[in-house]
Parts: C-alpha cells; sequence; structure tokens
C-alpha cells in the first residue's frame, strides 16, 4: 500500500512540474519592406508585442482632396499564430488622423532558418473629416499599409 501511494505522489509531482515548464518568450528584431524596425516576442509558435511601422497612404472618396501619406504604426492586440494568416481588429489612435479608428489587421508569418521568422504585414481603417468647399462637409478616407519583413532573435 505504501509503495503505490509513494508511486501515485511522485507520477503526480512529476506532472505537475511538466506542466510549469512554460517557454520563455524570445525577443526577435528586423526590418520591415519600407526600412523601419520591427519587433516582437515569440513563444512556441506564436508571437506578441508585435510593433512596426509601415507605410500607409489614405485616399478620400470625395475629389479635390489631396491623400495623405506616412507611416501607420502596426500593433495588433494579443498573440498571433505563426504559420498562417491571422486577423485581428482594434480601436487606436491613426498616425494619418488625430483621433481613434478602428484597425483591421492581417499577420501571416512563419520560420524559417536559424531561427529566422519573415511574413507579411496589412493594415486597413476608414475615416471622416470636415471639409470646406462652398460649405461644410464631410469627407470620407479609406487607408491601407502593406509591408513585408524579416526578424532575427535578438542576441543579448
Amino acid at each position: 500500500m505504501f509503495r503505490i501511494t509513494a508511486i501515485a505522489v511522485a507520477v503526480t509531482a512529476s506532472l505537475g512540474l511538466a506542466g510549469q515548464a512554460v517557454a520563455k518568450p524570445v525577443a526577435y528584431s528586423g526590418k520591415t519592406s519600407g526600412g523601419n524596425p520591427i519587433s516582437f516576442e515569440r513563444s512556441g509558435n506564436s508571437v506578441k508585442r508585435v510593433s512596426a511601422y509601415i507605410p500607409a497612404t489614405c485616399v478620400s472618396a470625395w475629389p479635390g482632396y489631396p491623400p495623405r501619406s506616412g507611416d501607420e504604426l502596426f500593433a495588433p492586440p494579443g498573440r498571433l499564430a505563426l504559420g498562417r494568416e491571422v486577423s485581428k481588429t482594434a480601436l487606436q489612435d491613426a498616425a494619418l488622423h488625430h483621433s481613434e479608428v478602428t484597425k483591421n489587421y492581417r499577420f501571416a508569418a512563419r520560420k524559417g532558418a536559424r531561427g529566422a521568422i519573415s511574413g507579411r504585414l496589412h493594415v486597413n481603417y476608414s475615416f471622416q473629416t470636415l471639409g470646406y468647399t462652398t460649405s461644410y462637409v464631410l469627407i470620407g478616407y479609406v487607408c491601407r499599409g502593406d509591408a513585408t519583413f524579416k526578424a532575427r532573435p535578438v542576441r543579448r
């Protein structure tokens, strides 16, 4: 009886310790196709805390209003799986507008040789702003940004 109890305790303890063995996040750093830095943390087959600026353009749906262009912050919320395309939505500040907008993110990345990760980034959103012709009108803008990236583990 004592022997069975001791074995059961040993098995239970080893299962408890195995459940606690979680991979530490590894910091990655690299460049986007626009030449801007990208950083994120990888843990297993997912990444989190993705942060990069990607080239974006906003075009007006109203004739006579110029397009806007610049670098837009790419920072989707939560974890993003590697090996497939992931879509996320978040209410965040926009670099090409002066208030919060609902950003639609797409992230697709895969593992490469020697721990490298490469992939595609996409963000889009729309907003309205006041314009003036002969009277005040609401001007709608549609914005889109795309980039590719390559990143490697940060050596510390």
